[in-house]
């Protein structure tokens, strides 16, 4: 299935999922809505980002501290891959609700 950015940006919310310390850069550009990423070309007012802590501990204190339309979660107590299947879990148990 493909979706164009405009079908994505019409999404009532949008969850990133971003694991690995090889993705911290990614993650910064995301945050700071970098729209050469693809990734930046979506809609962040109604975002949720959660990141491993390998992916989120490279962040600096001033790209936290800036005031960005983006709430995110950093998961501690979970390896990258662990972080997605755990949710993949939780999504699939919960169903689809309206």
């Amino acid at each position: 299935m493909t979706l164009t950015y405009p079908a994505i940006n019409r999404a009532r919310q949008t969850l990133w999922v971003v694991t690995g310390s090889e993705k911290t850069e990614m993650l910064r550009r995301l945050r700071e809505g970098d729209v050469s990423i693809p990734a930046g070309r979506v809609r962040r007012d109604q975002a949720l980002l959660l990141a491993d802590q390998a992916a989120a501990e490279q962040l600096t204190a001033q790209t936290q501290a800036r005031r960005i339309n983006m709430r995110l979660g950093i998961a501690t107590d979970h390896g990258g891959f662990g972080l997605k299947e755990d949710l993949l879990a939780r999504l699939r148990a919960a169903g689809t609700r309206r």
